[in-house]
């Protein structure tokens, strides 16, 4: 049996050197390039010009291998010269580009689920710089939407809020970066909402989100003062309007009133969570 071989074709056409850039096990690459190089000369031709290009990996590196073949008596060696040059050239520029500070982004194909621009595309990365995906908007949150813009001023009807009533020993820390965790397992619960030159709004997914996380320590006031303590600091928190262009719709409150007891003051808008996805956020 041969020994497997470790010469493969991958994307592209990129083939694998040994240590020595040299033959693989049982494979060596012929001639110039890993593949083609030999045709009768009487073979038609089926292009007036071919280019192939070929990566290898080579101790040094990776390399890239362009070739242009051509019929003579269809085209000027010193045409295919210069284009050939201008490919090497196009080549160059992007890979010093790629290594330059700034370099990347997003184009309108990263977004298959709408119809965008690449001016859109950039205005939104602008907006929110580490963007990672773009939605529509569904039915509903349009609705949300339409709503939370028609009155800007007093309180925002489709902010929601539930206190979560912790009996026992607490780790806050721990509670913190747990919810933490959960903005980064759910692309959702990362998205703002952001209007296009066009009028309308979509989502935009951010790659890194910070929660909003606050502390109060009740714990000191007698017993009775207590709850009308946490009920006013419930009351400040959803009095405060979310920005629906900055995420996360979310934020957190931590209220402790003894040793082993704690409420923890969840508050979003309805346009993130609804009455269905808050119990899977929960648990």
């Amino acid at each position: 049996a041969l020994p497997a071989p470790r010469i493969g074709f991958n994307y592209l056409g990129r083939f694998t050197a040994g240590a020595d850039g040299g033959a693989v096990g049982p494979w060596q690459a012929a001639g110039a390039t890993a593949i083609g190089g030999t045709a009768a000369p009487d073979l038609p031709v089926q292009h007036a010009l071919e280019a192939s290009a070929v990566v290898r990996d080579t101790p040094d590196g990776p390399e890239l291998d362009l070739a242009l073949s051509w019929p003579a008596a269809l085209l000027d060696e010193t045409a295919v010269d210069g284009l050939g040059q201008a490919w090497l050239d196009l080549l160059g520029g992007l890979a010093a580009h790629s290594g330059s500070p700034g370099a990347g982004g997003h184009t309108p194909g990263d977004f298959p689920l709408l119809d965008i621009t690449q001016e859109s595309v950039t205005a939104l990365e602008t907006a929110v710089p580490s963007l990672t995906d773009i939605w529509p908007l569904s039915p509903l949150q349009e609705g949300l939407l339409f709503h939370a813009a028609f009155d800007e001023e007093g309180p925002d009807v489709y902010e929601t809020q539930r206190l979560l009533e912790l009996n026992g020993p607490l780790d806050a820390a721990r509670l913190r970066a747990s919810w933490q965790t959960l903005l980064a397992r759910h692309d959702a619960l990362r998205a703002s909402f952001h209007q296009r030159e066009s009028g309308d709004t979509v989502q935009v997914v951010a790659g890194n989100v910070e929660l909003p996380w606050g502390e109060a320590d009740v714990s000191a006031l007698p017993e009775p003062e207590r709850q009308a303590a946490l009920d006013r600091l419930a009351a400040n928190e959803r009095a405060r309007r979310f920005d629906l262009a900055s995420a996360p719709l979310l934020r957190l409150l931590l209220v402790r009133l003894a040793e082993n007891r704690h409420f923890l003051v969840v508050t979003s808008h309805h346009i993130l969570l609804d009455g269905w996805s808050m119990p899977i956020v929960l648990d």
